[in-house]
């Protein structure tokens, strides 16, 4: 007894997937904003490589480092960062981030936890 399985639809829909991870990954990191991701612990999984040119910090500098390293103190203190973030999965914009020089450049990344990184 034989028994065939007709794999074309599979293949096809593998094929939309992989098109698509490479769209977003594209567009993630061709953008002029700083795009994170992180666990539920604020463990960072994934940075965009404008951070380098805009932080200063490379990808392997931020990359397993809790966020709120990256955060200007007066920040976290008052509005909750990252635990709230964390917590909830919200999304940050406009919380002043500390660039490698130890200077603030008064906006955010985009960050939360995320089930879906930018690489495999």
């Amino acid at each position: 007894m034989v028994v065939l399985y007709d794999v074309t639809e599979q293949h096809r829909t593998e094929q939309a997937l992989r098109e698509s991870e490479e769209r977003y990954r594209d567009l993630v990191e061709n953008l002029n904003d700083v795009v994170v991701s992180s666990d539920v612990d604020g463990t960072l999984t994934y940075v965009s490589p404008v951070a380098e040119r805009v932080l200063g910090f490379s990808a392997a500098e931020v990359v397993g480092k809790n966020m709120a390293h990256f955060i200007h103190p007066r920040t976290s203190t008052t509005c909750g960062w990252p635990s709230r973030i964390c917590s909830t999965g919200a999304r940050a914009r406009g919380i002043p981030v500390r660039a490698k020089d130890g200077t603030s450049d008064g906006s955010a990344p985009r960050a939360g936890p995320s089930s879906a990184t930018a690489r495999s």
